[in-house]
């Protein structure tokens, strides 16, 4: 599985921008209709930021689809959700293992996806019955992954904000 976990490299965007638009979103686009008492990491959005319309989103939202090409081929996305992470500093990173399978979509390929936003030396760990890997975190690249696998943040402080912009895909392949 996790042998499937692959690192894509984009052009670099304008992350003060980015980060910025992400802030003010986060304001008022909470996690879900639990927030705060909700089992999501505290600064969590809903599914939807790339649905923002903002000229930095839209070239965040093409290379993630670029790097989705990439990495798959010929697809179809059936589904798609997409979400801030934002941990301030000298914050402890909440962590727990999760995937993020859509058990609706259980017949069908899912993907996931992370970008850092912010330069930060707390990455995130996979697990699966046969490795434990940690990635190091890379500006301007694309992480992706079988939905399916289990991962989390490193559990530690922040010395400076830690944003990500992380997403899932549900797939159907075929010649498209």
């Amino acid at each position: 599985m996790i042998d499937n976990l692959k690192l894509i490299e984009y052009k670099a965007l304008d992350n003060k921008k980015l980060i910025s638009v992400f802030k003010r979103w986060l304001k008022s686009n909470s996690c879900c209709k639990k927030y705060p008492k909700c089992g999501h990491p505290k600064i969590q959005s809903n599914n939807y930021a790339l649905d923002i319309q903002h000229e930095e989103v839209d070239k965040i939202r093409d290379v993630l689809f670029q790097g989705l090409r990439y990495f798959l081929g010929p697809h179809k996305v059936v589904n798609q959700r997409a979400w801030i992470l934002y941990v301030p500093s000298n914050e402890t990173i909440t962590s727990k293992w999760h995937t993020h399978i859509l058990k609706k979509y259980k017949d069908y390929e899912q993907v996931s996806a992370l970008t850092y936003l912010t330069k930060t030396d707390i990455g995130t760990q996979f697990e699966d019955v046969n490795y434990k890997v940690e990635i190091k975190p890379k500006l301007n690249h694309w992480y992706f992954w079988p939905s399916k696998v289990a991962h989390k943040p490193m559990r530690k402080k922040t010395n400076k904000d830690r944003m990500i912009l992380a997403a899932d895909f549900v797939i159907l392949r075929n010649k498209y």
